[in-house]
């Protein structure tokens, strides 16, 4: 039987250690320990003992022993004897604490003033291990629903500060039980948490717990821990305490040893806010990246959560190692602390990782989540603009996914990534830049991965399916990609078009032969079937469905069709040769349409060609509004017509070729005889409406602004072409299983090593291209070597480098040290040449007076 998991384990999953148990094995376990099944719970364990340690991902992460010990998830009524099966399958592993809070089993008995758990656990501790101490932060309370005046973050609380802190009272017999049973198995109850409180001073508030400590307690003096660390509120304290002398007590810890500890004194000093204490214990050797099982928090990042930046600064000052997911865990803090606050200090941290190698940066850019979510992720997911542009000039990649499928780039604020985009380009300061000539750096790195098996043109999909992205496209740093990209995969298509133009050719030689009315040659017909044929195939085998979203493979498929009916027709000598001269003229116009559209991929027609589509859709869409006063006209010249046998829609034919501009004087004449008059003022009429006014505004309207026109027919071919090559590049890497594709995938590779690019002017002609590593000054003829003749690229870039370079020379150089250089050059210059000319005149003067 299938066992229905209920509502808290909607969306369970579990941990493996050594292999995956089934479902109904975990939920099974679930129900009996539930039920307090002892029978079934043995059964279950028989068949897999290491079921007891996958962890139940509903219920916060937790193995079913630590569910069992709290009293959530309806595990309240728990028997000790199902807890003990469970203590006994987990051996000393039971002792762990939980996974998040970071507590241990009898800390969570004494929150819920459970004595029969209590009871369970206790027996099977020593006297160290009762008086383990634990973290207790605010969202752990929270979690759990405790409504306590003593709510707050505290340190060093053994299991009596939590029963008498924040346990639940609502059964008085059930606490004071917990309380006796505490108590006696040598709980301290002189242990002080970090805000200097210990069980004592409660119970010395109630007169039952105190009359309970009188008759059954004992403090033990053997329990050895560090509490008095926490009475130490000042330097002056501190060093007058003498408790910090050596390295090891500057790495002291709260309990007896870490795994009854919850922090170091560094970490207890952090929380605190004594910068001084936290200076004076550095110095005596303490660690500032040591952390313990209970408390992995590192001290830099509690004095992060505690907003204490004089700590933070000291530390960092400091050099200390930070934990790599330290952005990733600040970023996820967005949702529940103050968000200046954590800006400030992942700016903070930002600025410190930059003096960091660049193998290391990666790692505190890339850590990712359980999610696999990157830093990035959160910060754009929050709306960061600062810190997302902060990530990325860290190297951050936009194009990482979770484990949903979604990168950071599908979500970004075009604001934000077009000031990314000009932040990665750069003047190259190795070379002379001015006006005309100029030397750019021009950075992928956080939009290309550095690995072959991935693609390149990623980011180029997400500009083209983003609309609000769209823009983009003709940014200098995507022309520049995508101008490189195609130049490593045009010849493909350029032999593409080759095929094409020889299966025309062959169409106009059939024409030839066939205007003479000789026989057919078929023979001369198989050449372009052969080769439409064969160029559909390759297509279809590689792109399927997707080749039926093409014009231009709609325009192949036809031609086949229609070359097949002029072969069969052949065959057939007693056929009309008028059809076959009518599908013959129908397939040399569309073999014309196809040739138009294949043309578009040279750079010099491409553009004409997509203007020429533009403004025939802009005139069909002002066209059909237009049509119907058209119509009008022409069913009123039908009813006021005379001879009826003209038909409807010859009278519209000539209606429309009228409105073309090619009025007939004669038309009212021989049509309106019954009606003369009013048949000639509704001619001239259409003439002045129709033909005259909207003609001119149809004409008009459809190429307004040809400037216009021509900026959007650039900004759809670059789009165009970037669906394109993003299209082929997926069809190779889908099939680079295959070695032609992985030749062609290699050839169409814009990036060999380095995904930073040098580009350099060659008198305003054409543009060079290279691979750079960063802080090369090399720029001409490295690896990778490329000239782009690209005209638009070149002028995008050009207009680039004069905004620059008149940047530079306005805003910068007024206070640049070389600025005041030169000026002071100058003046010299200006001084010697005014010395030299005073000189002179005198030498002069003296002349003239001898």
């Amino acid at each position: 039987m299938t066992l229905k998991a209920p509502n808290y384990l909607q969306g369970y999953t579990w941990i493996p250690l050594d292999e995956s148990p089934k479902m109904d094995e975990v939920l099974e376990l679930f129900t009996a320990v539930k039920a307090n099944n002892l029978k079934k719970m043995e059964d279950v364990i028989s068949r897999n003992k290491e079921i007891v340690r996958y962890r139940y991902y509903g219920c916060d992460n937790q193995n079913i022993f630590m569910i069992a010990c709290k009293d959530q998830d309806g595990m309240s009524g728990v028997k000790k004897e199902t807890l003990r099966i469970l203590m006994d399958a987990l051996g000393e592993d039971f002792k762990r604490p939980s996974t998040n809070d970071h507590w241990d089993p009898l800390h969570y008995t004494a929150l819920n003033a459970n004595k029969e758990k209590m009871e369970a656990i206790i027996e099977r501790l020593n006297l160290q291990e009762v008086n383990s101490l634990v973290y207790c932060s605010k969202d752990v309370l929270e979690k759990y629903n405790v409504c306590s005046e003593q709510i707050g973050d505290t340190y060093s609380n053994n299991a009596l500060n939590v029963l008498l802190k924040y346990g639940k009272r609502g059964d008085c017999d059930q606490f004071k039980a917990c309380f006796e049973l505490l108590v006696k198995n040598g709980v301290s109850v002189n242990q002080q948490d970090s805000e200097q409180r210990s069980p004592i001073s409660f119970i010395n508030k109630d007169d039952e717990l105190k009359t309970i400590f009188n008759k059954v307690g004992t403090e033990n003096n053997s329990v050895t821990n560090g509490f008095k660390f926490g009475r130490m509120n000042s330097i002056t304290e501190l060093v007058r305490s003498t408790l910090v002398q050596t390295q090891d007590q500057a790495n002291g810890l709260d309990g007896s040893d870490e795994k009854s500890s919850s922090c170091t004194l560094l970490q207890l000093y952090c929380a605190k806010g004594l910068l001084d204490c936290v200076e004076y214990i550095l110095d005596k050797g303490a660690f500032p990246e040591r952390v313990i099982s209970k408390n992995p928090t590192p001290p830099i990042m509690i004095a992060i959560l505690e907003d204490h930046e004089s700590i933070v600064k000291l530390l960092l000052n400091r050099n200390v190692i930070l934990p790599d997911e330290i952005l990733l865990t600040l970023l996820q803090l967005y949702s529940q602390r103050d968000v200046g606050t954590i800006t400030k200090y992942v700016k903070m941290i930002c600025n410190h990782l930059r003096r960091k190698e660049k193998e290391r940066l990666q790692f505190y850019v890339t850590t990712t989540d359980e999610f696999d979510r990157t830093p990035l992720h959160y910060a754009v997911h929050y709306g960061c603009p600062d810190i997302s542009l902060t990530l990325l000039s860290l190297g951050a990649s936009l194009i990482d996914k979770d484990k949903f499928g979604n990168a950071p780039l599908r979500f970004i604020k075009a604001t934000v990534l077009e000031k990314f985009f000009d932040n990665s380009v750069t003047m190259d300061d190795c070379q002379k830049n001015d006006e005309t000539n100029f030397s750019l750096k021009i950075d992928y790195k956080s939009l290309v991965t550095n690995n072959e098996d991935s693609p390149e043109c990623e980011f180029l999909a997400y500009l083209t399916q983003e609309t609000r992205l769209n823009h983009l496209i003709i940014h200098p740093l995507v022309l520049t990609f995508l101008a490189l990209k195609w130049q490593n995969i045009k010849k493909i298509v350029y032999l593409d078009l080759v095929l094409y133009l020889i299966s025309c050719v062959c169409l106009v030689v059939y024409g030839a032969f066939f205007a003479n009315m000789i026989k057919t040659p078929n023979l001369i017909l198989l050449i372009p079937f052969g080769i439409l044929l064969f160029r559909t195939t390759v297509q279809l085998t590689i792109f399927k469905i997707d080749y039926l979203k093409s014009l231009n493979n709609i325009i192949d498929l036809f031609l086949i069709g229609g070359i097949m009916y002029i072969i069969a027709a052949g065959w057939f000598p007693y056929l009309d040769n008028r059809n076959v001269l009518v599908a013959y003229s129908v397939i040399l116009l569309t073999s014309i349409l196809g040739i138009f559209q294949h043309m578009r991929h040279f750079s010099f027609f491409t553009i004409k060609v997509i203007m020429f589509e533009e403004i025939t859709i802009s005139f069909f869409h002002y066209i059909a509004f237009y049509m119907f006063p058209i119509l009008a006209f022409a069913f009123c010249f039908y009813m006021l017509s005379e001879n009826k046998k003209c038909m409807f829609f010859e009278t519209i034919y000539s209606t429309m070729v009228m409105f073309a501009g090619d009025t007939d004087k004669s038309f009212p004449s021989d049509r309106f005889i019954t009606n003369p008059i009013f048949g000639h003022f509704i001619y001239v009429v259409f003439v002045v409406l129709i033909v005259i006014i909207l003609h001119n505004i149809l004409i008009g309207l459809a190429v307004s602004d040809l400037q216009q026109v021509q900026k959007q027919a650039e900004f759809i071919d670059k789009k165009e072409r970037s669906k394109f090559v993003t299209k082929i590049e997926r069809v190779c890497y889908m099939k680079s299983k295959h070695s032609e594709f992985r030749k062609l995938k290699k050839m169409a590779r814009v990036f060999r090593e380095s995904r930073v690019l040098g580009v350099q002017s060659d008198k305003g002609r054409y543009v060079h291209v290279d691979e750079i590593e960063e802080g090369e000054k090399k720029c001409r003829g490295g690896r990778g070597h490329r000239v782009l003749r690209d005209g638009q690229v070149l002028n995008t870039l050009q207009e680039v480098s004069r905004n620059m370079y008149m940047r530079d020379r306005e805003v910068e150089n007024p206070y640049t040290i070389r600025s005041l250089h030169e000026r002071i050059t100058r003046m010299e210059a200006l001084v010697l040449k005014g010395m030299k000319i005073s000189k002179k005149k005198v030498f002069e003067s003296r002349t003239t007076l001898k």
